[in-house]
């Protein structure tokens, strides 16, 4: 049995929209594509390109002569600068205004076969669709931006270009660097988004480009560009739109002045560099420095309470779920099942009223012994009534401070049978907070009582709040790996965006000394715990 030929697929829309609007395009290809493309969308017997003056660009088919009525009309028409898109009827044609690749605005005009009703609608809508998507493509802000940006390149400072680049390609980080041969030099990086503030520094990219320099493979993060005697690499993490771009871009740093202005930027000669690090060195070392000192520190809340069961039974419901904000005395947390509580509370009633109409027979009918009888079994029942009343009242948790619910297993608490005295959950005071100090054995000697510092959180470390330290703990703390020990130090400040369980640093200040002063008592102390002893 003969296999019948595979069929040749046809190329999809998007394929051929594609290409029609393809950003290399010059504005003679592009007007000849847009026209045959218009004409076979719309099933118009003509489509037109035109300047905005009304010149004819390109027309499909290309023989088909341009009426001088529709090239006056045309002119006369005020095409805007840009969608939302108009579509202009005349006399049978239809006139839409685009953007051209070199810029600027023109018209696509076709000339219909005398449709009307949806055809016509639908040729409509297509103009405009072919509209908007030629402004998308050739008027798009971000193209005057890189426009700017492939004009101004030599012109601006290192690291404010590798910022616009950044920006551009919405990357997180962008570095430029000079190559001459297999030498990686002048390694500038872009400003960097918070959330990267310390993902990369210039050492650490000049190895990565130096590695793919080297091992000759390509890496989809580098762009190397090389014209003459100049190449610049651009390392681009992470770009997330105008990627098409970054060729273009690199192109243009190497034919510009970018690589000049970091050729310029080298030093010559190595003695000169070597005796200007000498010269940097001697310098530093008499410049004072803050004896500083840093302790871990956690942030706690001072005022947690854990909450456990009052009475043994069925939890009926739950009212609060994990991090729900609750008000002492006024929250309700949870309830437990008081039906066996509602029934004995109903017998203890019916009996307790039986005996006052027992005791007020007695007083009745003058019988000493029995009104005494009937008064103490009054007070026993009453007893019990109270008794059981508690009970009730103790089946309504309440919150016993304000604050939030945390920990426990909230979710698997309803409808479980619970023992008095076993664990529920915790409410945490969020405005009552401290630090929690971790004191290596190293500071002792070197922190005062109630010594003044800040803390640092680690999520921000531009933030700071001021605390003071309240105790030290005179044991080493048995779980810590290291010596050591336990502190408390107070907090205060704006603490809005403080939370239990924040990690930092907690930072103490003394004198300022030089810099070879700190190193040499380092050196030293080194020396007699270590050589000496």
């Amino acid at each position: 049995m003969a296999t019948e030929p595979p069929r040749q697929s046809e190329p999809r829309l998007s394929a051929v929209m594609a290409e029609t609007f393809h950003l290399g395009h010059t504005t003679p290809s592009f007007s000849a594509a847009l026209s045959t493309f218009a004409l076979e969308l719309s099933s118009a017997k003509a489509a037109y390109v035109l300047t905005k003056d009304g010149e004819q660009l390109a027309a499909e088919p290309s023989d088909a002569p341009l009426p001088q009525a529709t090239a006056t009309w045309v002119a006369g028409l005020d095409p805007g600068s840009g969608p939302p898109a108009r579509v202009f009827d005349e006399a049978g044609a239809l006139a839409t205004s685009i953007a051209l690749p070199d810029g600027s605005i023109g018209w696509l005009v076709t000339h219909m076969r005398g449709a009307t009703g949806p055809a016509r609608a639908l040729a409509f809508e297509r103009l405009v669709g072919l509209s908007h998507q030629s402004f998308a493509c050739f008027k798009h802000p971000d193209l005057a931006v890189l426009r700017d940006l492939l004009q101004t390149s030599g012109k601006l400072e290192p690291k404010k270009l590798a910022s616009e680049i950044r920006s551009f390609v919405d990357a997180d980080l962008v570095a430029i660097a000079s190559i001459s041969g297999q030498t990686v030099s002048q390694v500038t990086l872009s400003n960097q988004p918070n959330a990267t503030t310390r993902a990369a520094h210039p050492e650490q990219v000049r190895r990565q480009i130096l590695k793919v320099l080297r091992s000759g493979l390509k890496n989809s993060d580098i762009h190397i560009g090389t014209k003459g005697d100049g190449s610049v690499a651009v390392k681009v993490e992470n770009p997330r739109r105008n990627v098409e771009f970054l060729s273009s871009i690199v192109n243009a740093l190497t034919a510009g002045d970018v690589v000049r202005d970091y050729q310029r930027r080298k030093i010559g000669s190595a003695f000169l560099k070597s005796l200007g690090l000498a010269a940097i060195a001697a310098g530093l070392a008499f410049v004072p420095l803050p004896d500083a000192r840093r302790i871990e520190a956690e942030v706690i809340s001072t005022n947690l309470r854990l909450l456990t069961a009052p009475i043994s039974g069925v939890v009926s419901s739950v009212h609060v779920a994990d991090n729900d904000p609750v008000i002492a005395n006024d929250t309700l947390l949870l309830e437990f099942d008081a039906s066996e509580i509602t029934q004995e509370i109903a017998g203890a009633q019916a009996e307790y009223s039986r005996a006052l109409l027992e005791r007020e027979t007695a007083r009745g009918a003058l019988d000493p012994a029995a009104l005494r009888n009937a008064d103490l079994e009054v007070e026993l029942l009453r007893a019990k009534l109270d008794l059981l009343e508690v009970r009730l009242d103790s089946t309504r948790l309440l919150a016993p401070i304000s604050g939030v619910v945390v920990g426990g297993n909230i979710d698997t608490i309803q409808g479980s049978t619970i023992r008095q005295g076993d664990s529920l959950f915790e409410v945490m005071d969020l405005e009552q907070l401290a630090l929690k100090l971790e004191v290596p054995a190293a500071l002792l000697n070197r922190l005062n009582d109630d010594e003044v510092g800040l803390f640092r959180p680690d999520f921000d470390p531009s933030q700071s709040l001021a605390g003071q330290i309240i105790h030290i703990s005179p044991t080493q703390d048995a779980q810590a790996n290291s010596a050591l020990f336990e502190g408390r130090a107070s907090l205060e400040g704006d603490l809005g965006t403080m939370r239990p369980g924040l990690r930092g640093v907690f930072l103490f200040e003394r004198e300022f000394k030089p810099l070879w002063k700190i190193v040499w008592e380092a050196t030293q102390n080194w020396v007699l715990l270590r050589v000496w002893l």
